[in-house]
């Protein structure tokens, strides 16, 4: 049975600080950061699977 992965808070912070150890740039992270901020209010507490990603890539090709 595979875990059950869930995008906290805690998991951007983790997620923040390894983009900042390999040194992206300030406006490289805070893209990422937007993004991943919004994938995770869409997702809303569900748990994310591949499922899960292609259903957020589907929709926002459908909004352009």
């Amino acid at each position: 049975m595979k875990k059950k992965l869930y995008l906290t808070e805690r998991e951007i912070e983790r997620f923040t600080a390894c983009l900042r150890r390999d040194e992206r740039e300030p406006a490289t992270v805070e893209a990422y950061l937007r993004a991943l901020r919004r994938f995770a209010r869409w997702a809303d507490g569900r748990s994310v699977t591949k499922e899960l990603a292609v259903e957020w890539k589907a929709e926002l090709s459908a909004s352009g």
